[in-house]
């Protein structure tokens, strides 16, 4: 698939996909995720908005090369040697500390924040450059950095996520990628189409899969509606959808939004 400027991507839930990028780069989503492509900069740089979700970015140059990296609150530019790796985790929880280093707030809890992980290999260094900041960040230590306006905070990473490897589709996951295989095809890629169909079946990860695709899609009243309706044979799908609504509200601002928007006509 070729990738062109302002073009959305977007990856559910079990699922991972692997994208190049002007050669440069290849740019793991994983999960719920979504990003957009920037067009390249002045420089040739070639860049991502990342809406929301788990990113993992690689080299694909011998060389040093740069990668322009936005979120909702920050942005800056990555330098990094084909060995090296970064990713990005908007759904990262960042427990608030003292003035002492990794010393948590008493009854401090856990925030929601997204971070830029920079992972040098053992014989290169990444270098950070945040629009905030009057010069590059450089390292060759595993560190985060939150990604947050007006802030340049940063800690060593002792955890990697174990997101950052793929792993192995389950079963389940198998079995969504053939029916929904099986749909597109009988549809011929119609999209809405597809989904009515995935949303009437009789199968329960089926029916749960496609309603979080619909609110993936910006429709989100329709697994409302589904919410709504209170039946006993919905109960196992409600089930799957109440801890996806809870990460929805962890999502970008115009993600969130746009789901308090469809609560109140639901509601109407």
């Amino acid at each position: 698939m070729s990738l062109h400027a302002d073009q959305y991507l977007l990856t559910i839930m079990p699922f991972r996909a692997n994208i190049e990028l002007g050669g440069q780069f290849r740019i793991e989503m994983v999960g719920d995720a979504k990003l957009c492509i920037l067009p390249p900069d002045a420089r040739g740089n070639p860049g991502i908005f990342v809406d929301y979700g788990r990113i993992v970015i690689r080299s694909l140059s011998n060389s040093a090369a740069s990668l322009r990296i936005q979120t909702e609150k920050n942005s800056g530019v990555a330098t990094l040697g084909g060995r090296s790796v970064l990713f990005v985790d908007t759904f990262a929880e960042i427990v608030p500390t003292t003035s002492e280093p990794n010393v948590p707030l008493a009854n401090a809890t856990a925030k929601n924040n997204a971070i830029l992980g920079l992972l040098p290999d053992p014989a290169e260094s990444i270098a950070w450059f945040a629009e905030n900041e009057n010069r590059p960040f450089t390292t060759n230590a595993q560190t985060s950095v939150l990604l947050e306006q007006g802030r340049s905070d940063r800690g060593a990473i002792r955890n990697l996520p174990n997101w950052l490897q793929p792993a192995p589709l389950s079963d389940e996951g198998k079995m969504l990628a053939d029916v929904c295989q099986q749909v597109f095809d009988k549809t011929k890629g119609n999209c809405e189409k597809a989904l009515e169909m995935l949303s009437q079946s009789s199968s329960v990860p089926v029916r749960a899969f496609a309603h979080r695709l619909w609110g993936d899609l910006g429709r989100f009243d329709v697994p409302l509606q589904l919410l709504a309706r209170n039946t006993s044979e919905d109960e196992p799908v409600r089930h799957i959808l109440g801890p996806y609504f809870r990460e929805v509200m962890k999502r970008d601002a115009e993600t969130v939004q746009r789901l308090a928007d469809a609560i109140d006509t639901v509601r109407r």
